[in-house]
């Protein structure tokens, strides 16, 4: 055989593998969700179909660009250097000293160093809204309790960014004053808060599981003052033996598990067997309900736990920070309704149908941003 058509060849196997390593390495290539990015990814497009034609080869294309072998491994590797390089994803996220990791979209640096503090009219304007549910709801016999969970930024200021200079209260602590003042029934966390260590995420956007279960604490004390209620008994909070990497860190940097967290305190998430979910709004059961989950997270569900030591009817209009508090209020309530909110909407005809005889309105402080912004867009001329 001449020399030259074994070269040929050659190149060509070689060219071979090198077209084929990337399948062979990543043979789960075709899922269809993606942990590296938080998102589902595109699903096959199908053959196309008379009415859908047109539109094929865009869905072709971003279904290639979603499973291409080893782009999770790419995106990842990018991400390593970039966060080796401490360079930061834009105006999302920066890195805070001894690599803590914090949110910077929607003003939160500002809101948490206190360069944007709420005038007095926004006070009131907050103010008034939130008095104005809270009188709604107990015009018609139901106990209603505002709760703020404050910001990773706002609590952890001496590990922001050495650049990021304080100025201030923190807008949440300058909020949570106004309402300590006013007749709002809020109940104030930063003291129980501030006096605790070790209670947020290094590289995540939320508090841990040690600071869900002092809330949860707290929010039971303040529903047994108008009622006589039990509070089941709530597992220890341990050690997770399991490495564990935030949203931060795996959505905005695109870390992975290249940025694991150990020693973390572990969530007691296991369901009381007697629990049921079921979606509000359709009636139909929910199977394998995990609230932590980003696509179940914004489910409206109500549970019911038969075997619950209370039997009022609990509505709780929340966010992400709330679901390490839902196991412990499934085996307290017999009846628990979950409310995603937007914008801090108060969802008022959804909850009327749930008849609660309480309403916990939780959200953290940078869920104000767009409710604060609209508002002063409003007042432009």
């Amino acid at each position: 055989m001449p020399a030259r058509e074994i070269l040929n060849r050659l190149f060509l196997a070689a060219l071979a593998v090198v077209l084929a390593l990337p399948l062979l390495l990543s043979p789960g290539y075709f899922g269809a969700g993606s942990e590296t990015e938080n998102r589902r990814l595109a699903p096959a497009p199908g053959w196309p179909a008379f009415d859908t034609v047109s539109d094929w080869p865009e869905r072709l294309r971003d279904y290639v660009s979603d499973h291409y072998p080893l782009r999770a491994w790419m995106i990842q590797s990018a991400a390593r250097l970039r966060f080796a390089l401490h360079m930061e994803p834009g105006d999302r996220a920066v890195i805070g000293r001894d690599g803590w990791l914090f949110l910077s979209r929607k003003n939160a640096l500002n809101q948490a160093r206190g360069a944007d503090p709420l005038s007095d009219r926004e006070l009131a304007s907050l103010h008034d809204y939130f008095q104005g549910e809270q009188d709604f709801w107990q015009s018609r016999g139901v106990q209603w309790l505002h709760v703020l969970a404050p910001g990773k930024g706002s609590m952890l200021r001496d590990q922001l960014p050495a650049r990021v200079k304080i100025i201030g209260p923190a807008r949440a602590l300058q909020w949570q004053a106004t309402l300590n003042a006013s007749a709002v029934n809020s109940l104030d966390l930063l003291p129980t808060l501030q006096g605790a260590e070790s209670l947020y995420y290094r590289s995540d956007s939320h508090w841990n599981c040690r600071a869900a279960d002092l809330a949860f604490a707290q929010i039971m004390a303040r529903l047994a003052e108008h009622d006589e209620l039990v509070m089941s008994p709530r597992p220890p909070i341990k050690t997770s033996e399991q490495a564990f990497t935030g949203d931060i860190a795996r959505s905005l940097f695109g870390l992975g598990d290249a940025m694991l967290e150990v020693g973390v305190p572990e969530c007691p998430m296991a369901p009381a067997p007697a629990i049921a979910a079921r979606d509000f709004d359709t009636g139909a059961v929910v199977r394998d309900y995990t609230p932590q989950h980003p696509f179940q997270q914004l489910r409206t569900v109500a549970v019911q736990n038969p075997e619950a030591p209370n039997p009022q009817r609990v509505a709780i209009v929340r966010d992400s920070f709330f679901w390490p508090l839902q196991p412990l209020f499934n085996r307290s309530f017999q009846h628990v309704l979950y409310v995603y909110h937007w914008g801090l909407a108060p969802h008022r005809e959804l909850l009327e149908r749930f008849a609660p005889d309480y309403i916990i309105y939780q959200y953290t402080d940078r869920a104000m941003h767009d409710w604060v912004e609209a508002r002063r867009n409003e007042a432009q001329p």
